[in-house]
């Protein structure tokens, strides 16, 4: 059984921790399977709740930006919003969110935001 060592001199299996390191695809959200619901720790179902309270709320158009780290968790948390939405009347009106994985339109390391290549 091979080992390695972390920085505080742990050893740890090396097999295992492959097994670990390899287990998920930041670049891809949790599948039902993986999602393990941690909103306790982040305060409940804090989006979802508040997206929707914008949605009773607003009398015109939504524009909301909704941004952070890779693999922290945006994906999986717009998935739920849909799940919700699909799901569930917001003030008796019934929602159909479209996803769009922009991943297929333009590439994640094109900085240039007036590149024609963005369909914008």
């Amino acid at each position: 059984m091979s080992t390695v060592s972390d920085i505080e001199g742990h050893e740890m299996d090396l097999d295992r921790l492959k097994w670990i390191y390899n287990a998920c695809d930041p670049f891809e959200p949790a599948t039902s399977k993986q999602y393990k619901d941690c909103s306790a720790a982040r305060g409940g179902g804090i989006f979802v709740d508040e997206f929707t309270n914008h949605l009773r709320l607003a009398t015109d158009c939504l524009c909301i930006l909704f941004t952070g780290h890779i693999g922290s968790g945006k994906s999986t948390e717009l998935l739920r919003l849909r799940e919700r939405l699909l799901k569930e009347k917001v003030d008796q009106v019934y929602y159909l969110p479209v996803l769009v994985d922009m991943h297929q339109f333009i590439d994640d390391y094109d900085t240039d935001t007036t590149s024609p290549d963005t369909g914008f």
